[in-house]
C-alpha cells in the first residue's frame, strides 16, 4: 500500500476500489444490525456509561499499539526506533480499516521495514513471523483459559430466534466447506510456516527476542480482552474476564470469516453471539459490541488516518 519506489508517481494511493470495499462493508453491517436486537435500546445504554471503565478501555487500547510495536522491534532484523514503530502501528490500523484480511497493516509494516534497511525477503519474513506469532500467542492464551478456568456456557437458555440459528449454521457450513475444498489456503499456510522457520533459524543467537515477541503478542491479545471487558463493565454487564476472552475469540473468527474491511459486520456478529451465549440479552450484547468496535475500529480509523498522513509526509513508510 505505502511501499515506495524510486518514482513518486508509482506510489500507491487510496483507490476507488478500497473506498468501494469500505462502503460495501458498512452497508452490510447496517443491514445486519436489525437482526441482532433492538438497536435503539442498545444505543440508549450509552447514556448510562460508566466513565472510569471507559477510560480503562481507552488506556488498554492505547497499550495494544505499544505491545504491537514491541513485537516488531524484537523481531526486526535491523534496528528500529521504538516510538516511530509505535506510530507506524497506529497508521497501520488506519490502512487495515480500508482493506480486508489485514492486508492494509501488512502493507504498511512491510513498507516501514523496507524503509529501515530490510531486504524484501527480510521484510516479508518479519511480517509473516509477526502474524504467526500473534496466532500462536492467542492460542496459548485460549488453551490456558480453557484448562485453568473450565469456562462453561451459561445454563440459561438464550432467547435467540430460530432463524438466527439457521443463519449461524449456514455460515458455519459455508466456512467449513471452504476450508475443506480450498487447497490454496492449505498451501499458503504451509508456505507461511516455512517462512517462519527460516526466519526463526536466524534467531539462534538471540532466542530471547523470539520469547519476548511471543510474550508481547500474548500481552497484545490480553489488552484487547481487557478493552472488551472494560466496555462491558462500562455498560453495566458483569461477566468474567475469562468468558470475555472466549467472546473476543468469537469476534476474531467472525472478522476473519467475513471479507470486509476490518472484518466489519463479522466481528460485531461474533461478539454479539458470544455475549448472548454467556447470558447477556440481545440489546446489551449489541451495545457492548458497538462500543468496543467504536473504539477499536472507528476511533482507530480516525487517529490512524492522522498519523498515517503525518508519517507519509516524513517518508517513514
Amino acid at each position: 500500500m505505502a511501499i515506495r519506489t524510486s518514482s513518486a508517481s508509482k506510489r500507491p494511493k487510496l483507490s476507488k476500489l478500497r473506498l468501494l470495499l469500505l462502503g460495501l462493508g458498512l452497508g452490510g453491517f447496517y443491514f445486519l444490525l436489525p437482526k441482532f436486537g433492538n438497536f435503539h435500546d442498545s444505543l440508549a445504554l450509552w447514556h448510562h456509561v460508566t466513565w472510569p471503565w471507559l477510560g480503562v478501555a481507552l488506556i488498554a487500547l492505547a497499550a495494544t499499539y505499544a505491545a504491537a510495536a514491541a513485537v516488531y522491534v524484537l523481531l526486526a532484523l535491523q534496528p528500529l526506533r521504538y516510538f516511530r514503530t509505535y506510530m507506524v502501528q497506529l497508521a497501520s490500523m488506519f490502512a487495515n480499516r480500508l482493506l480486508p484480511a489485514g492486508i492494509g497493516a501488512i502493507s504498511v509494516n512491510y513498507a516501514y521495514l523496507r524503509r529501515n534497511h530490510h531486504t524484501k525477503t527480510q521484510a516479508s519474513a518479519v511480517v509473516t513471523s509477526n502474524n504467526l506469532l500473534g496466532f500462536v500467542g492467542h492460542m496459548l492464551l485460549l488453551v490456558g483459559v480453557l484448562v485453568s478456568t473450565r469456562v462453561a456456557v451459561t445454563t440459561r437458555q438464550p432467547t435467540v430466534p430460530k432463524q438466527y440459528i439457521v443463519y449461524g449454521l449456514t455460515i458455519t457450513a459455508i466456512i467449513v466447506g471452504v476450508l475443506l475444498v480450498w487447497q490454496t489456503l492449505r498451501s499458503r499456510f504451509l508456505k507461511a510456516i516455512r517462512q517462519l522457520l527460516v526466519v526463526l533459524s536466524g534467531y539462534r543467537q538471540r532466542p530471547g527476542s523470539v520469547v519476548g515477541a511471543v510474550a508481547c503478542s500474548m500481552a497484545l491479545t490480553s489488552l484487547y480482552v481487557l478493552t472488551l471487558y472494560a466496555c462491558s463493565r462500562a455498560l453495566g454487564l458483569d461477566i468474567a474476564i475469562s468468558k470475555i476472552f472466549i467472546v473476543m475469540t468469537f469476534g476474531v473468527v467472525g472478522a476473519t470469516a467475513v471479507p470486509t474491511p476490518g472484518g466489519l459486520g463479522g466481528a460485531e456478529a461474533g461478539l454479539v453471539g458470544g455475549l448472548i451465549l454467556y447470558g447477556a440479552n440481545s440489546s446489551v450484547a449489541l451495545g457492548v459490541a458497538l462500543l468496543y468496535r467504536l473504539l477499536t475500529f472507528w476511533l482507530s480509523l480516525v487517529v490512524g488516518a492522522v498519523v498515517f498522513i503525518a508519517l507519509e509526509r516524513r517518508h517513514y513508510m
